[in-house]
């Protein structure tokens, strides 16, 4: 008989006008009477089989019979960590006691749970002393141990027949970790982004949900972020035109503060040129706002058709250029800035007209002297 205790109740039998006596052999066993058929054990041995053999006496004849007690208790379970913990950092070392009889291993209420022992993931974690990490956000988790005999004695290889014993501590875990969405690149340690306007959107994670608090500030003093500084989705208004650090943190109970952290750069350029203008001659020059911020610029003629006249343009890289080669018409150009990361432009255009033309001073003659034999004559000029 197996049992998954160190107590058993005997079942003898005891004819009219006999006696009984209950034997054993293991030492230490106690009995609650030798003498009742149904006397009852405990201390049963775990290590071997606990033989008791019950002899009845009537008159001059006695007769014995023998059975087998197999006690399968495991070891108590018991956990050494104390229960009730609060922790911060999303990993807790477990301790139980290594069991002298059966087996033992670690069970959690969260599918999420990741074991280890040492440095090395595991996936059975029979180990007494382990590593949990990976707990739920700002939640309980209940950790068993459980100890398991198996009823190796069984004519059936049924699982429920073994014997256990469990216990169980629960753990609070207040981590929660800051994290920005927005540009995020693995391995990473900070985001960076990169706008071409004064304005920027940026989604954090909520700190809310697990009962946290969350916050941002920005490196830039003159940003006022009163209105949306607990919000984790936000627009940030108001970049000055250089790399602002903004950064979200995270206070959940008396943990340590959480922070993560974007670099947001405004590369934003503006292109500006001259007014339109008329020329008096095929030479001029082209005029712009002086680049700063390390942009750069280029200048190029913009033509109509293909078969524009092209006009030379001195210095195309610089704001203030001189141009030549034009014929009487309209020059369309261009003036592209670009920021110093190449990631804006804008642009302008200005037209030129060059309004030049040939003056005749006698078109009837063509001549461009004549002599008169008197105070008048008859002049004609191109109209």
């Amino acid at each position: 008989i197996t049992d998954c205790s160190d107590t058993y109740t005997l079942q003898g039998s005891l004819p009219d006008g006999a006696t009984g006596q209950w034997n054993c052999s293991v030492e230490g066993v106690e009995f609650s009477d030798l003498n009742d058929p149904n006397a009852v054990v405990s201390n049963l041995s775990n290590s071997q089989d606990n033989i008791f053999t019950w002899t009845v006496t009537k008159g001059s004849c006695t007769a014995s019979a023998d059975v087998i007690i197999r006690n399968n208790t495991p070891s108590k379970a018991r956990i050494n960590t104390a229960d009730g913990q609060t922790i911060c950092d999303n990993k807790i070392t477990l301790t139980a006691e290594q069991p002298i009889y059966g087996t033992g291993e670690w069970s959690a209420d969260a599918s999420s749970i990741k074991w280890y022992e040492g440095n090395v993931q595991v996936d059975d974690p029979t180990n007494s002393q382990i590593t949990a990490t990976d707990m739920r956000p700002n939640n309980d988790t209940k950790f068993t141990w459980t100890v398991t005999k198996p009823n190796k004695f069984s004519a059936e290889d049924n699982a429920s027949k073994n014997c256990v014993s469990t216990t169980s501590i629960t753990i609070s875990n207040l981590y929660y970790e800051a994290e920005i969405f927005t540009a995020k690149e693995e391995g990473k340690a900070r985001q960076e982004l990169s706008v071409c306007e004064d304005h920027a959107s940026v989604e954090a994670k909520d700190a809310t949900i697990y009962g946290a608090k969350g916050w941002w500030t920005a490196s830039d003093p003159n940003l006022d972020l009163t209105a949306i500084s607990d919000k984790p989705e936000v627009t940030f208004t108001g970049l000055a035109n250089t790399t602002t650090t903004f950064t979200w943190h995270v206070q959940n109970g008396g943990c340590d503060e959480k922070t993560a952290t974007i670099d947001i750069t405004n590369s934003a350029v503006k292109a500006e040129v001259m007014d339109d203008k008329v020329a008096c001659a095929h030479n001029d020059e082209l005029l712009a706002s002086a680049l700063n911020n390390g942009a750069t610029g280029k200048w190029a003629q913009e033509k109509s058709t293909d078969d524009e006249v092209t006009v030379a343009i001195a210095s195309p890289n610089n704001y203030k250029t001189a141009i030549s080669g034009m014929t009487s018409g309209s020059y369309k150009f261009s003036w592209t800035v670009t920021s110093q990361d190449g990631r804006c432009e804008d642009k302008a255009f200005v037209t030129i007209t060059d309004n030049t033309f040939k003056v005749d001073a006698d078109l009837s003659t063509n001549e461009s002297y004549r002599y008169v034999c008197g105070t008048e004559t008859d002049l004609e000029a191109q109209a």
